[in-house]
């Protein structure tokens, strides 16, 4: 029997996607950094395995950014960091990516490759957040937003857990909200 690429990479997507879900429910956000770093470090496999390397680099970045930028005493200066060095290297990898591109819609990779640079905006400005649901809110976003890059290059596992995802912290928002009302009565 023989395996492809697809399959290791819908492999990394899968387990990611089990991660991502299950993060939505953790409380603590240095929990949920954590298991971002494992998300992260899978769906970074999957993506470069699926040849969206744009999203590979954000999220090898991303595990990078979650170890450094919380435990930093200049968190604005990292966040600029990590930001720019996202830009840089989808900037390098974007003619590489579209002249490799084998599909038929090469006009909308050259605006979804860009995805994976405002998921890193979105998560990185408010990695330093005290408040889980700030930052809930951004991973709502984010994951939104990045259903249409797992769409694109059909990473069907990554684009039902993004949903998931997005329904998993918006339950724990909610479930955090009916708590804190439960407790003041």
């Amino acid at each position: 029997m023989e395996l492809d690429i697809t399959f290791f990479a819908n492999l990394c997507s899968a387990i990611a996607c089990i991660i991502m879900v299950a993060i939505g429910f953790l409380k603590k956000k240095d929990h949920i950094v954590i298991g971002q770093c494992f998300q992260l470090a899978f769906l970074g496999a999957g993506n470069f395995l699926f040849g969206a390397i744009s999203g590979a680099i954000g999220n090898f970045l991303g595990v990078i950014r979650n170890l450094i930028l919380p435990k930093s005493k200049k968190p604005l200066v990292w966040k600029i960091v990590f930001i720019v060095i996202q830009i840089i290297l989808s900037v390098a990898f974007f003619n590489s990516t579209i002249n490799g591109y084998t599909g038929d819609n090469v006009n909308v990779l050259k605006i979804i490759y860009w995805i994976p640079v405002l998921y890193t905006i979105t998560l990185t400005c408010v990695l330093d957040t005290k408040n889980v649901n700030v930052f809930r809110v951004a991973i709502m976003i984010a994951q939104a937003i990045f259903c249409f890059f797992d769409g694109f290059y059909g990473n069907w596992f990554a684009f039902l857990a993004n949903i998931l995802t997005v329904l998993s912290n918006g339950y724990s928002i909610f479930a955090d909200a009916r708590a804190a009302k439960k407790a003041k009565a």
